[in-house]
């Protein structure tokens, strides 16, 4: 196979229309380009909407003149709205919360069936029932987890909708007013690191993406200890009942009872740490825990 270059620059989102023969790529360094030959060639589009540092574009497939455009700058994110099928824009939703993470999380979607109806994902889900004119958090009140990532659509039920998080998959059955959580029955959790306790075997914790530190002591059943992005967690190789965790960048977390309770441990901690940094025992001495940051403590 081989590969050419069509478009010099970082591009954030290719689309096709529903008919394959035009494409629009768009990026901070493509800028807003479109092909109407199936992407033979592209052309360089004033849409009056300047891309900025990430950008995704949407097309209803049974309304194809409408189009919606995601423009993330420093820590906001506006929305733009195309009648004409991509080839200008006016200024849908401004400054739409989230977006100081949206180099992470961010997408753009609309409803196949009904172009009123459009998604942002941001760290919460925003969406507009009324073509844009106004945008409202949908995911928080409904307890949806956070960083969001992708949407799909069900190919026949125009009600129906899924979003995957750093939380997993959740459900939507009346176009994203009301959520289901899809996750009991799935084993989706990432865990970055994960340590037994050296005096009881069925005794684990492990630090996971965006799901805390989870423990359990023997059973399929895992519990929060503490909330954040878990890391590295170890039991002191003298005492069990010493324990230290982490959430990101090196926040220490201890427990003195064997992970039944937890409190903050950071106190003299300086500099940067990694997002997962290194926790080790002493081998002999009781209590005594060493971590790394950007000198060793």
């Amino acid at each position: 196979m081989n590969w050419a270059v069509l478009v010099t620059g970082r591009c954030d989102d290719v689309l096709f229309s529903p008919t394959g023969d035009t494409v629009y790529a768009v990026g901070y360094g493509t800028g807003y380009t479109v092909s109407t030959d199936g992407g033979n060639v592209f052309n360089l589009i004033s849409t009056g909407v300047a891309m900025s540092t990430r950008n995704h574009i949407a097309q209803c497939k049974r309304a194809t003149n409408i189009m919606y455009l995601a423009v993330h700058g420093g820590s906001a994110v506006n929305v733009y709205k195309s009648t004409n099928a991509g080839f200008t824009y006016t200024l849908s939703g401004s400054n739409i919360p989230g977006g100081g993470q949206a180099w992470y999380d961010m997408y753009m979607h609309v409803n196949q069936f009904d172009p009123n109806y459009a998604y942002v994902g941001l760290i919460n889900l925003y969406g507009t029932t009324d073509g844009g004119a106004s945008w409202i958090d949908i995911s928080g009140s409904a307890g949806v987890h956070v960083d969001q990532h992708n949407m799909d659509f069900h190919p026949s039920d125009p009600n129906k909708l899924f979003a995957v998080n750093d939380g997993g998959v959740w459900t939507s059955t009346d176009k994203g007013s009301s959520w289901t959580n899809l996750n009991s029955s799935l084993t989706l959790t990432q865990f970055y690191r994960m340590t037994s306790d050296p005096n009881n075997s069925s005794h684990l914790l492990g630090g996971t993406q965006d799901n805390g530190t989870q423990r359990t002591t023997g059973t399929l059943n895992w519990t929060a200890s503490f909330g954040g992005d878990g890391g590295e967690v170890c039991f002191h190789s003298q005492n069990s009942n010493y324990i230290l965790g982490e959430t990101q960048n090196n926040g220490l977390m201890r427990s003195t009872n064997n992970g039944f309770s937890w409190s903050g441990a950071t106190s003299g901690l300086t500099g940067s740490g990694s997002w997962v940094a290194p926790i080790l025992s002493h081998p002999t001495s009781s209590g005594v825990f060493y971590t790394a940051r950007q000198q060793v403590l």
